[in-house]
């Protein structure tokens, strides 16, 4: 399946198109050629010249834009490295959706919430996810991780209720894909307690810290620096909870 206007754009726009989009047309064009190849082999060939001018993209100065980049984020230069990494996105050869410009916009986003960003971020996170999810899948370890990232800056943005309601939903697709005990599955539990906590929701955030402190101890061990901040946030949200049963009024909780 194919938008009208993605199709439009492969056609006319300077960028290439990604192979998924670009492989559904040449699969149909060539089924239309009476007397033709196979459509096989013609989608092999047009995979071929895709490689090739994907290829491009890796040199030049879009290598050196890469490389800027990296020199940036490794010396924590948010504001060099966002401006870098708008530039070679702008600059780009290749479609949007390529998985080398998806790490890309992964890292220009994340960049963008920790600069104080927040609401761009999520916003980015956001595109990213529908990209992520169209090229490579729903479950794939790079949709989901994006997922996770635009429910947390979305929370950062001041949307606390929304970040709450996000996460049950992607803590089931990870214990699906990944398990229950893997440490991305315990990292969305450990957020989905956080903002409910944040969206006013204290004694449902002891709660699920509750669980989450008895896995961690299980699976982690009681000495690991995981199950012990989860036991400091518990221990916090405990707290709010009390002030908030015992008080008319409740103090803001810190995000």
């Amino acid at each position: 399946m194919a938008s009208s206007s993605r199709i439009h754009d492969a056609f006319t726009k300077p960028r290439l198109p990604g192979w998924g989009l670009l492989e559904v047309l040449v699969a149909e064009l060539a089924s239309r050629v009476p007397g033709g190849l196979p459509v096989e082999h013609e989608v092999k060939r047009f995979h071929n010249l895709w490689d090739a001018a994907a290829a491009e993209d890796l040199s030049g100065s879009a290598t050196a834009l890469d490389a800027a980049l990296k020199a940036a984020l490794d010396s924590s230069n948010l504001s060099e490295a966002i401006r870098l990494g708008t530039q070679l996105l702008a600059s780009s050869t290749l479609a949007q959706d390529h998985p080398q410009n998806l790490q890309r916009r992964h890292q220009l986003a994340d960049c963008r919430g920790e600069a104080g960003e927040a609401a761009e971020a999520a916003a980015a996170f956001t595109d990213l996810v529908q990209d992520r999810t169209h090229v490579q899948g729903p479950d794939h370890p790079d949709t989901l991780d994006a997922r996770h990232n635009a429910a947390h800056w979305r929370g950062e943005a001041g949307e606390t209720a929304e970040a709450a309601a996000t996460f049950p939903e992607l803590v089931q697709d990870l214990t699906r894909v990944q398990g229950a005990d893997h440490s991305n599955t315990l990292k969305a539990r450990e957020a989905l307690a956080h903002w409910r906590g944040a969206a006013g929701d204290a004694a449902g955030a002891a709660v699920a810290l509750t669980d989450l402190v008895k896995d961690r101890t299980r699976v982690q061990g009681p000495d690991h620096p995981d199950t012990l901040a989860s036991q400091k946030v518990l221990l916090f949200w405990r707290g709010r909870n009390y002030l908030r049963s015992s008080s008319p009024t409740q103090p803001h909780a810190p995000i």
